[in-house]
């Protein structure tokens, strides 16, 4: 069978790759066709001899979705399944009119068996784990999840020559090529899914897996080998998270990959010698959750058990041994005043930031700060459809007491670190009305930072980001 994939930004993803990598080593035909990319979008997809189109969507991205198949389904009979954490969250969206399949979870295994039964037994279609599907009389069939992979050094490598066909991407991805080396994550942040992920799979496998060295090691020659990669994103929540497997991963890696590379740590399991590790191996950029400068948003809101002093230890281990520190902090929060969000600004300008990546808050339904919110009563549009958004670089659904200067302070946040702005000039500057100049540099900042501390090149980000217009567009999420 031949699976099209189908999405809307220019932005490479895993789940992509894995999916075509799992079908790919069962013998079917597998491409990929992105909105951004092509100038005949639906066209090209009709026109693919499709069996199967696949969609991976996220909570924002779903609108997209259900547009995208009805106008196929216009068209066509050709059946589609849409995966990822929105339905696996939402499964209710099996119940909208032109999606015939949904998948919650952990993906590949399910493809795989989904495809062989529509070749074969389409009844079995109605016990397949981790699918959704429903009859002509929109009954549906709904099964559990199954147990989580648990051995990842069985999964075929990612494919991301399926990604080849766009260059705008393929030539940005070699210099940033993804690289996940497990799966799970150990904390329960508010703002993420981790903690209802961990629900839906409660005893179904160990949840924190990792891929051992050398299936890395060899997985990474790979790529290099077939696609030239030339730098490498660590894209695990935390890489310090099993000293032992990174002592041993450091051996190999400079022995046989030796290419920079990038990665995210929690500031709480930052170690002196552990970052000295990641040094010696070619680490030239290392991202940190600082999310809030505030201790009780942070702690309390947000559920990030990280005291600003471990920020401060850990931002001080990574700036004296040379690596370039980038942090992710989160304004809008409910409850954050101007001071507040100030503070956030103070801390990354006191810890020596050299890339502050800055969003506006969106409460994703399910998560514990989405009931948070609700309850708390910091949402206007509770009773109705909300607006969401797929960027978080947009707006946010919070009720804010100084909503326009923190939303200035979020697009100018990183201008004024680069500038060592004074506090007085920034509250005089954040005062000002939102405007399309304040939103040009925060997207110039954003470039410049990331040519600046990740050692990008100007070109490939530019085309990527000429195809990434769509992305800052305003969604309507639809749970229903």
């Amino acid at each position: 069978m031949k699976v099209v994939f189908l999405h809307k930004d220019s932005f490479v993803k895993l789940a992509v790759e894995y999916l075509s990598a799992a079908l790919k080593a069962e013998g079917h035909q597998c491409d990929l066709f992105i909105e951004s990319g092509e100038k005949h979008f639906l066209k090209s997809a009709l026109e693919s001899n499709a069996d199967l189109f696949a969609f991976s969507c996220t909570t924002g991205g779903d609108e997209w979705v259900l547009e995208t198949a009805a106008a196929l389904k216009k068209e066509c009979s050709t059946p589609i399944i849409v995966g990822g954490p929105h339905t696996t969250f939402f499964p209710q969206m099996i119940e909208q009119a032109n999606i015939d399949y949904i998948c919650r979870g952990e993906g590949e295994q399910a493809l795989v068996e989904l495809v062989r039964a529509l070749e074969n037994n389409h009844d079995a279609i109605k016990q397949t784990s981790n699918i959704w599907s429903k009859n002509s009389d929109s009954i549906t069939y709904k099964t559990e999840v199954r147990p989580f992979i648990e051995d990842l050094d069985m999964k075929p490598f990612p494919d991301f020559g399926i990604y080849a066909k766009y260059r705008h991407i393929f030539t940005y991805s070699k210099d940033m090529y993804p690289v996940m080396t497990g799966r799970g994550c150990p904390h329960n942040c508010s703002y993420c899914f981790n903690q209802t992920y961990k629900e839906l799979y409660r005893n179904k496998g160990k949840y924190l897996r990792k891929k051992t060295p050398e299936r890395i090691i060899a997985e990474l020659l790979w790529a290099k080998q077939t696609y030239g990669i030339r730098k490498i994103n660590f894209v695990d929540d935390s890489f310090f998270l099993f000293p032992k497997w990174l002592r041993e991963l450091s051996a190999l890696y400079k022995e046989k990959i030796n290419l920079p590379f990038i990665i995210n740590v929690e500031p709480t399991e930052v170690k002196e010698d552990l970052v000295q590790t990641v040094k010696e191996m070619g680490c030239i950029c290392i991202r940190m959750g600082l999310e809030s400068g505030n201790d009780h948003l942070r702690q309390n809101v947000l559920n990030k058990k990280v005291t600003t002093e471990q920020i401060k230890t850990a931002a001080g281990h990574i700036k004296r041994h040379g690596i370039k520190l980038a942090t992710y902090n989160i304004l809008g929060l409910p409850g954050e005043t101007l001071d507040n969000a100030i503070e956030t600004y103070k801390l990354n300008k006191e810890i020596g930031t050299d890339f502050i990546w800055c969003s506006l808050l969106q409460p994703y339904p399910g998560t514990a700060i989405d009931k948070y919110v609700r309850e708390q009563g910091f949402l206007d549009d509770v009773d109705s459809e909300p607006s969401l958004n797929e960027s978080y670089f947009v707006s946010s659904r919070i009720k804010l007491e100084n909503e326009k200067e923190i939303t200035n302070l979020q697009k100018l946040m990183q201008v004024f670190a680069q500038l060592k702005m004074p506090l007085f000039a920034v509250r005089s500057i954040i005062r000002l009305p939102n405007n399309v100049i304040f939103r040009l540099i925060f997207k110039l900042s954003f470039i410049y930072s990331k040519i600046r501390t990740q050692k990008m090149k100007i070109i490939p980000i530019i085309m990527l980001g000429l195809h990434s217009f769509s992305y800052m567009k305003k969604q309507k999420i639809k749970t229903s």
